[in-house]
């Protein structure tokens, strides 16, 4: 803005004329002036008018916050990233009037503005600045005198970072009244840029800059969960894939062996690959053939907002392998699996579940006959395509009774939907092995059973969650 203020008759009126040489826009509201002084006053200048007795107070996300002795340098610098973000200008004009009222007498303050107003002249500029990237400028000119002309434009608008929808002409005049010329931004990945104008005249030029707006991008919404189920045939061995469809992101997965007799024990419940989830089992030292139920979980994301990652590793090679492993960052942890890489005898699963919030253990057995062998583990994370800010992952367990074929549920954690589940079979002696593991309705359930020496063992099951306010 080019224009000059009489400021020595106008620093009395507030005391230590706190807001003189700093508020600029004459034309405004007294709350929208109060608003533009905040933007460019100094911390120390805040302390000296704090400490002389002027409150301050500051629209932070729309709440005034009075400034008082605890209000630090860092709680400014946070103010003015809320600036450069475009928060200030969200303020409704009840907002900014309490503001002005927290901070000084109004009819102190009216004067002072008033003394500036009648000391501007020159060619003058406004700015008004949306949230939605446009923003305008109002130009006008102050004459000195009776005599002084309105002055012409001499040079096309220059814009940048910006496009003028109405800009003047070469020739026209800036009148005394003025004119308003509405700008547009085009977004770019993180808002709206810097722009910049100047309008030169024949009595001088009005120039601005227009600070570019840190849009925060939104957490999609959740579309909601779906579950996929199969059944295999009766097998010794049985094994069975359920794949998701595109408009899906498979998150995790379950599975449940229907033994009898002797028995059918699971051996993995994992992704085969980030869309198909396989369940397998086998019996053991005695022929069981049965059949395996699996499930596949996944998020409706037909809109494709959301990318899933799988990380696998396998264990040492161990008669009791185990392995945990941790979802890749920036990702949060939303299921995982297991398998045991058995060849002769066999390997029996005794524990695919989380551990904390961020990984995935895995851990199996050889039962009677001795096989080292590996379990392969596996994690799956999910993120927001758009960078913002990612869901949240709540856990609970339950521990069951004692019991040679223990079994039990856990409810998704209060608040949530069931996106998940686990179970670790807390076996001591010659071994407890998981049978099942998957979702029914908003809860989880696990089995396990001793196999041909009494065993009993408790499960410790767990169910995961993600709270409804992240779902439409």
């Amino acid at each position: 803005m080019n224009y000059r203020t009489s400021m020595s008759k106008c620093d009395g009126v507030l005391k230590n004329g706190i807001f003189n040489t700093i508020i600029r826009d004459t034309s405004r509201t007294l709350s929208e002036q109060y608003v533009e002084w905040l933007k460019v006053v100094s911390f120390g200048e805040l302390k000296s008018a704090s400490a002389n007795g002027l409150k301050v107070a500051f629209p932070i996300e729309g709440v005034p916050i009075e400034f008082k002795a605890d209000f630090t340098q860092d709680d400014f610098k946070k103010w003015h990233e809320a600036i450069d973000q475009g928060r200030v200008r969200n303020l409704t004009v009840a907002e900014s009037q309490h503001l002005v009222e927290m901070s000084a007498d109004k009819g102190v303050v009216d004067a002072w503005l008033e003394c500036i107003r009648l000391s501007a002249f020159g060619l003058l500029d406004y700015e008004t600045i949306g949230s939605d990237g446009r923003f305008s400028v109002l130009f006008r000119y102050s004459p000195n005198n009776v005599g002084d002309a309105e002055p012409k434009i001499v040079e096309p608008l220059v814009v940048s970072g910006a496009r003028a929808v109405n800009p003047p002409a070469v020739g026209d005049k800036v009148s005394f009244g003025g004119f308003t010329v509405i700008f547009e931004r085009i977004k770019d990945a993180s808002g709206y840029p810097e722009a910049n104008y100047v309008l030169n005249t024949e009595k001088g030029s009005a120039a601005g800059t227009i600070p570019r707006i840190i849009l925060t991008a939104q957490t999609p919404k959740l579309k909601g969960v779906r579950l996929f189920h199969a059944q295999s045939g009766l097998a010794s061995w049985p094994s069975m894939d359920i794949v998701v469809p595109p408009t899906c992101k498979m998150i995790g997965g379950g599975a449940l062996i229907n033994w009898r007799g002797h028995g059918n024990l699971l051996t993995g419940s994992y992704p085969a690959a980030t869309d198909r989830w396989r369940a397998t089992g086998k019996d053991h030292e005695i022929s069981s053939p049965a059949s395996i139920d699996v499930w596949a979980i996944a998020i409706i994301d037909p809109d494709d907002e959301w990318e899933t990652v799988v990380e696998t590793a396998d264990s040492d090679r161990r008669s009791h392998p185990e392995r945990s492993i941790s979802v890749k960052t920036g990702y949060v942890m939303v299921g995982g699996g297991a398998k045991a890489n058995w060849n002769v005898s066999g390997q029996l699963l005794t524990e695919s579940a989380p551990v904390g919030r961020d990984s995935w253990k895995g851990a199996s057995k050889d039962h009677h006959q001795s096989e080292p062998s590996t379990v392969a583990v596996s994690v799956v994370g999910i993120r927001p395509k758009n960078g913002s800010k990612n869901i949240e992952i709540r856990v609970r367990e339950i521990v069951t009774s004692v019991a040679q074929h223990p079994e039990g549920r856990c409810p998704a954690p209060d608040g949530c939907r069931l996106i998940g589940g686990g179970a670790r079979s807390n076996w001591a002696g010659d071994g407890n092995l998981l049978t099942a593991s998957f979702p029914d309705g908003n809860d989880w359930v696990a089995k396990a059973k001793d196999h041909g020496t009494a065993d009993p063992a408790s499960i410790t099951v767990f169910a995961l969650g993600i709270p409804e306010e992240f779902f439409v």
